[in-house]
């Protein structure tokens, strides 16, 4: 600028001295050299007054106020390409980047139409630039996270409670990234609806003159006063920042929402189990490995003590059956005890409605034309563990009811046992309930979901009962042997003894031996059910015990199992 001044006072100087030479040396007329004077001075004059020519010459139109003034309404307005001609070099061009995530653009939209510039003090002028401190206020978006989170969390929780499992979690158990979506992003876009509360920053603006007018040097300081406020993750832009801290919050937020552990249970009135997973059944020879599942199901037994330890000695020569998901555990495993194989099944449920009768035909009594082996019986109602029944089709005696509805009162002969829509077991004694009314009464008072009539009662209440005499059965005589008992609430085990020629077991069981072995086992509760050929423990659809010496299964009219209750679109990995 300097240079330029000075350049037109030198022309003017020269013209005046061109003007004088012509009046003194070549007589030019005094109007003609007054006129030349006029012109060239009128024109220095115009230099400096002129809009135009005081830009040529870089002398401030205006003083610096005016423009940071300028500057910070425009911004504060929202106006940023209005706030960028005061700018000489636009390093923050907010509108221009955007945030790749729609939840971060919907912040950083919040954020600039919420950000305040205020001059704070004098400018400092020293010659053609100035500085100028300002404060900026911008909304504090991040205070979105905080009710956005919880909102999303009880939201994702209440889902985990009612819809499939897979479609909500993955097969960790945790919520899968798009649940966490659906409930998180909204949140997020409600909460930015509110008063958010503003952050403060102060910083200064260099400004110079650029052609007569003042202008701030850069705006990359409201850049760096933004990321301040924002700070994270080391992120250069605004967008950047805002899209890296919605990705983590969103990821935070899915991590926090726990795990809603449903109550999963079967209809009565359907009589077809859900499928189990075939990818969960398991077969080995060693006890840690079984062990191990059972430590995967410690949610399920919920403390409860196991009949089943990783010391227990299995028949040489045989193997370990298991099966566990979320509602159900099971595991099949064979013992020598005195000369016979001790086949049990323990099984916890998560409810009781796992525990099943299927009773062929699902009707009372169908014709003996009708029944069925029991391994097409496990396959059709889908049977983690399937075992025989009472066979109460074959005799008529004890009482029998199904579903609340009693069908046969004769307690004269044998014990009866009753399962109650609790999963408990209860008895009743020979002669005990012996006409139809105290029978429905019972059933009504106990909630029973269905009975069997086989027996004798082997334990009560942690109590072995001994029996001398029982009417059916040959208790005191050697035949395969079934049993069924209880551990604790919703957990079983089933017993089968008998001669098994694959193993060397040359003998088959007394009753009494069957009791007992219930009893070293734990269990509270115990019933005989039918043994010889109905004498049967199914896992996967595959039968474990021998059938001797009968060599083949025989045709039933009922037969107890347990199944599952995850249907597929619940099961995880």
């Amino acid at each position: 600028m300097l240079a330029k001044i000075i350049a037109i006072i030198l022309l003017a100087l020269a013209l005046t001295a061109a003007a004088g030479w012509l009046f003194i040396k070549k007589k030019l007329p005094v109007w003609a050299t007054a006129a030349i004077l006029v012109v060239t001075y009128t024109a220095v004059v115009l230099c400096f007054l002129l809009p135009p020519m005081r830009a040529f010459l870089n002398i401030p139109n205006g003083v610096p106020e005016d423009a940071v003034s300028y500057y910070c309404d425009a911004v504060s307005e929202g106006s940023l390409d209005l706030a960028g001609k005061k700018v000489v070099s636009r390093e923050f061009t907010p509108e221009a980047e955007q945030c790749a995530d729609p939840v971060a653009e919907r912040l950083r939209q919040v954020l600039l139409e919420g950000i305040r510039l205020d001059p704070d003090g004098e400018p400092v002028v020293d010659g053609l630039t100035a500085t100028q401190y300002v404060t900026m206020s911008f909304p504090n978006v991040y205070a979105v996270f905080g009710p956005a989170k919880e909102l999303a969390v009880s939201g994702m929780e209440a889902a985990g409670g009612v819809r499939a499992r897979s479609l909500i979690y993955n097969d960790d158990k945790t919520y899968k990234e798009s649940v966490a979506h659906e409930f998180f992003d909204p949140a997020v876009m409600n909460a930015a609806n509110a008063d958010l509360g503003m952050i403060q920053a102060r910083f200064r603006l260099s400004l110079v003159c650029e052609r007569g007018q003042w202008k701030i040097v850069s705006d990359k300081l409201l850049n760096d006063a933004l990321l301040m406020g924002l700070a994270y993750a080391d992120k250069t832009t605004v967008p950047e920042t805002l899209d890296a801290k919605v990705t983590d919050e969103r990821e935070n937020t899915r991590i926090s929402a726990q795990y809603v552990q449903k109550h999963y249970t079967i209809d009565f009135n359907q009589t077809v189990a859900p499928e189990p997973d075939r990818a969960r059944f398991g077969v080995t020879t060693d006890s840690m490995e079984v062990q191990r599942v059972v430590e995967q199901a410690s949610a399920l037994l919920d403390g409860q003590k196991m009949a089943w330890n990783p010391g227990i000695v299995i028949y040489p020569g045989s193997q370990i059956h298991y099966y566990f998901d979320d509602t159900i555990l099971a595991i099949v495993w064979r013992e020598e005890r005195n000369g016979t194989c001790a086949t049990f099944a323990e099984i916890k449920v998560q409810d009781a409605s796992q525990l099943r009768r299927k009773l062929v035909t699902d009707s009372f009594n169908p014709p003996t034309n009708l029944w069925e082996e029991a391994t097409p019986i496990s396959t059709e109602v889908n049977a983690v563990v399937c075992t025989g029944g009472d066979l109460y089709a074959f005799r008529n005696h004890g009482i029998i009811s199904y579903g609340g509805e009693l069908f046969r009162v004769s307690a004269s002969a044998v014990d009866s046992c009753f399962i109650t829509r609790d999963g408990d077991m209860l008895f009743s004694y020979r002669y005990q309930l012996s006409n139809w009314n105290a029978a429905q009464q019972f059933i009504d008072d106990n909630d029973i979901m269905f009975s069997l009539a086989f027996g004798p009662v082997l334990i009560e209440n942690g109590r072995v009962n001994y029996v001398d005499d029982y009417p059916i059965g040959e208790i005191w005589d050697e035949y395969a042997r079934s049993a069924m008992g209880q551990i604790d609430k919703l957990h079983y085990l089933m017993l089968v003894m008998n001669r098994d020629d694959s193993l060397g077991a040359e003998r088959n069981a007394r009753l009494d031996e069957v009791r007992d072995a219930m009893w070293e086992k734990g269990c509270r509760q115990a019933y005989a059910l039918d043994g010889g050929q109905t004498a049967i423990v199914l896992i996967n659809n595959q039968r474990i015990t021998q059938v001797t010496p009968y060599g083949w299964e025989r045709i039933y009219s009922d037969m107890l199992y347990f199944a599952t209750a995850l249907t597929p679109e619940e099961r995880l990995g």
